[in-house]
């Protein structure tokens, strides 16, 4: 690899971050939002940052439940959104901005390429509330 190998990647690499915020989409609340929302609402204890938070309505949720709930997302327009619902916002790639405990809860719902089962049983939404359950004890 020489130099000017270098200097492409990295430059690649940049053009790739730069067009990241370019997305204008917004995840918007849905069922998993809900349940996400009412674990969080039982469970979430002190300073709690919501990662990916989209518009950030399971953060407004939380807020009354918690002193303190800041919300991060990699998109401009999710911060938007989420600051216009009155939660502090970051914008940033999932935790790179933030120190190693500086948070008691990190909330995420993660975005999925394939819809989940939305039965009961072992997989669907009822084996999320579980994980969600069990990492908050």
């Amino acid at each position: 690899m020489t130099a000017n190998d270098s200097e492409e990647t990295e430059s690649t690499a940049t053009t790739l971050a730069d067009r990241r915020g370019q997305e204008t989409k917004v995840y918007q609340p849905a069922e998993d939002s809900g349940l996400l929302a009412d674990a969080a609402e039982e469970y979430a204890r002190g300073r709690t940052l919501e990662v990916g938070t989209g518009s950030g309505w399971v953060a407004e949720q939380v807020a009354p439940h918690v002193p303190q709930v800041v919300a991060a997302d990699v998109n401009p327009h999710a911060c938007r959104q989420a600051r216009e619902r009155g939660i502090e916002t970051v914008r940033t790639n999932l935790l790179d901005a933030f120190a190693d405990g500086s948070f008691e809860t990190v909330l995420f719902n993660p975005p999925t390429s394939r819809p989940i089962r939305r039965t009961s049983g072992t997989t669907g939404w009822s084996r999320r509330c579980r994980a969600a359950r069990a990492a908050a004890n």
